[in-house]
């Protein structure tokens, strides 16, 4: 494909959804699934979440380069595209309080249900059939891959192993890009992750190790990481749908809060955090902060913007093209946090169980202002371990009950 040929289809593609989203008058125009009325709501719950998905993909404001432009029009249909939604869900909710004529017999749901916020998972949970197997093989090794983890905004994850080279027998993530358009930010998360693990500190033991890289036959960029047996943030709220206890949070904010000011330290600013790319390990109280494929390095020196907008997540500055600070980092924690202890993320409160002074810390860090939120990860963290024993008493190891790590 040429790049002028490519360039006319990206403008397209950007003009057919600003005609869907500017053009729709009612959720089903958007949302085609809420038309089909046989189904139950969550059945048109679980098809919305899976349109939504591929509609937010097509608008990846860095899907279109250098064109400030196109990329200024995708960040405005993607704030759009949210609003949609969101009454997209409102709609189907509705629907099952007034039980809508059908015939199924209704089942009415208990009085003190409450369902959590609905929020967009940038990595969804893969089809309970993911078996694969393929071997990937480098200058240095082989690894088989057997099975699909994940599937993220740029690349799949799959699971593999060592079988051949200084990696025999060790488990191991495989990242594949799905386009050969998105190589580079493969490419440069490589170069991210290995300048990280280059510099001393004990903050390594919270980030992702690289082993190897590939490039597939079809042309796309791919990266093996070492496999990290922990579980992401969304699977902890799964496991936990009224909000992880505050002293739990309070470790997990803790390391992440260092893992953030190592990086901040070597200039690179993280810019993509939610709740997908933070693993915890029960085991040792260990948390991992990992998909660095978006970040950006020294932007007050190269001029470097965000490549990435989470309507949950991303602080104001995406949307107002401002440069990427620490502090946007901590936003997008603060953010996550709120998640966390089973709050509203867009609305930013959090569970009035949630002791006060600990709730506002969080929120601290969510201010919509960068100059007015918490500035220094390192400094934040030292605040927030005089508020630990303040609030939950001497430090203490309070184990994590959880299933079986799915990993990444």
């Amino acid at each position: 494909m040429s790049p002028s040929w490519g360039t006319s289809l990206l403008h397209e593609d950007l003009a057919e959804m600003q005609s869907l989203v500017m053009a729709a008058r009612s959720t089903q125009d958007v949302f085609p699934s809420l038309l089909l009325r046989e189904l139950g709501v969550d059945e048109r719950l679980i098809l919305l979440e899976e349109e939504y998905v591929v509609l937010v993909r097509r608008l990846r404001p860095e899907r279109f380069g250098s064109n400030s432009l196109a990329q200024n029009s995708a960040r405005h249909l993607l704030s759009k595209l949210y609003d949609w939604h969101q009454r997209a869900v409102r709609e189907l909710e509705s629907q099952r309080l007034t039980s809508e004529p059908s015939d199924r017999e209704p089942t009415p749901a208990p009085a003190a249900a409450v369902r959590p916020p609905t929020r967009l998972r940038s990595v969804p949970t893969p089809a309970p059939t993911s078996e694969v197997d393929f071997t990937v093989t480098t200058p240095s090794g082989s690894y088989r891959v057997q099975r699909i983890m994940a599937q993220g905004d740029l690349a799949m994850l799959y699971r593999g192993v060592g079988i051949q080279g200084p990696h025999e027998g060790q488990p191991v993530t495989v990242k594949v890009a799905m386009q050969r358009e998105d190589n580079d930010f493969l490419m440069e998360e490589a170069r991210i992750v290995r300048t990280l693990q280059g510099c001393d500190g004990p903050q390594r033991k919270h980030l992702p190790i690289l082993l190897d890289q590939f490039m597939a036959p079809t042309g796309q960029a791919g990266s093996i990481f070492a496999y990290l047996d922990g579980y992401d943030l969304d699977t902890v709220r799964e496991r936990y749908p009224s909000g992880l206890n505050a002293e739990h949070v309070a470790w997990v904010l803790a390391r992440s809060l260092s893992a953030l000011g190592f990086a901040h330290q070597q200039g690179i600013i993280h810019a993509n955090i939610e709740p997908a790319h933070l693993l915890l390990r029960p085991a040792d109280h260990n948390v991992f902060l990992i998909d660095w494929t978006y970040s950006v390095v020294a932007p007050e020196k190269t001029g470097q913007g965000f490549r990435a907008h989470n309507p949950d997540f991303s602080p104001p500055e995406v949307m107002a093209r401002k440069l990427p600070l620490p502090s946007s980092d901590l936003y997008s924690l603060g953010k996550t946090m709120v998640y966390l202890l089973g709050g509203d993320v867009r609305l930013g409160t959090i569970p009035p169980q949630v002791d006060e002074r600990f709730a506002r810390f969080v929120q601290f860090l969510t201010r919509d202002s960068p100059r007015q939120r918490a500035q220094d990860a390192w400094e934040t963290a030292a605040q927030l371990e005089s508020l630990r024993t303040e609030v939950f008493g001497p430090s203490r190891f309070l184990p994590l009950d959880m299933d079986e790590p799915s990993g990444l």
